[in-house]
């Protein structure tokens, strides 16, 4: 098999070695005890293709274990719908906003609000409207910044061990259906939107869904989890680079795509496609994607008791506390500590960075985000060299 190829449990291959293992026993009671020339041949045979190709093994006290399955990683699929969908409605949702502060609460007039949707550029009286309404939409932005950053980061914390015990499939699923159903209820909103007027906060239930499932930071756990649990250790880091290659790909089709079916279409349209993308995504990951962990790994306990256990919590800070050679727990640390402070920028920047190009550019929601798609080329070339 090529290295590129992942180990992951079949049970069906149980099945094949139980038919292998009855006729074993079978010649062997005909020999008297002792396995015929055909049936030694035939085992010997049989282990040799075992070996190659993987199939169960039988042990001397005739417990079946069952090898793992060859096939192909298909999770990128799945990665790259997930961001594409998030992408395609990012910045839509914030002119959706925008719009609904201008008409909710600030009780402007329909007309005078519709620039603000950035279909077409704004005119200077629309600008005058829009620098009221930007102070506001941006504690509506941060909100759900902090919504979508504090609750899932509390719950990654047991996603990790939870998963070692229950696997990474099961979190998977939870976070994919998480952000189905936000689609679904921001699709919804924007439906309703467009027959009364509604307060904008309000669109701040459609992160509730992927909030409780963990959001972002239980997805990438258990990606990463799936990830070393199926790549052998030469192909993981290849695995990791084309996981990223799938998640920056995502976004960058779902800026690019974004502006144009906004101008075709309507925001509802948007979402509504955004919503079908988390479908297919979730579909995908129910049909193709199966448990990476074999199932003696699987414990049985109560799988919500066992979510909750601050002792695994402990464990966990107790590991990165944990003295190792070579300056690695240094290392560790301080990989912790820049990949939070990249977020922290990162997260405050998304939030401010469309409403200050409106502003200051006049850009329109198409301008917007061919700029972010040209900026996630530069990401993707610098990453490499």
């Amino acid at each position: 098999m090529n290295s590129d190829e992942e180990s992951l449990y079949d049970p069906e291959a149980v099945e094949a070695a139980t038919q292998v293992h009855d006729a074993a026993l079978i010649g062997v009671r005909n020999n008297g005890g002792t396995p015929s020339t055909a049936t030694a041949h035939s085992s010997s045979q049989s282990d040799e293709t075992a070996s190659k190709d993987d199939v169960p093994a039988v042990a001397d006290d005739n417990t079946i274990y069952a090898a793992p399955r060859r096939r192909w990683f298909i999770l990128e699929p799945a990665v790259f719908l997930v961001f594409l969908a998030m992408y395609l409605s990012g910045a839509v949702y914030q002119n959706q906003v925008l719009y609904q502060t201008c008409v909710a609460v600030y009780k402007y007039n329909e007309s005078d609000c519709q620039p603000l949707l950035g279909v077409s550029r704004e005119t200077e009286e629309a600008q005058e409207i829009e620098t009221r309404v930007q102070p506001y939409v941006a504690r509506i932005l941060m909100a759900r910044s902090l919504l979508e950053s504090i609750i899932p980061a509390f719950v990654s914390l047991f996603v990790g061990p939870w998963s070692d015990k229950f696997g990474r499939r099961p979190i998977i699923l939870a976070t994919y259906t998480g952000y189905l159903t936000g689609c679904i209820i921001l699709t919804i909103l924007a439906f309703i939107a467009t027959k009364v007027v509604i307060s904008p906060w309000l669109f701040l239930l459609s992160s509730v869904p992927s909030v409780i499932s963990g959001g972002t930071c239980a997805l990438i756990t258990g990606i990463y989890c799936y990830i070393s649990d199926v790549a052998k250790e030469k192909a993981r880091a290849v695995r990791m680079v084309l996981n990223e290659a799938s998640l920056l790909a995502g976004m960058m089709a779902g800026n690019v795509l974004s502006g144009y079916v906004y101008a075709a279409t309507n925001v509802v349209t948007v979402f509504a496609i955004s919503a079908l993308l988390m479908l297919l995504a979730l579909l995908y990951v129910l049909i193709f994607v199966v448990e990476s962990l074999r199932p003696d790994q699987i414990h049985t306990g109560s799988k919500i008791r066992e979510f909750f256990r601050f002792d695994l919590v402990k464990d966990l800070v107790h590991t990165c506390f944990e003295r190792r050679p070579s300056y690695d727990r240094a290392i560790i640390w301080l990989t912790m500590i820049t990949l939070t402070i990249a977020l922290f920028t990162m997260e405050g920047d998304s939030n401010v960075t469309y409403l200050f190009f409106r502003a200051k550019f006049e850009w329109t929601l198409k301008d917007f985000t061919l700029f972010n798609a040209a900026r996630i080329v530069v990401q993707i070339i610098g990453s490499i060299f």
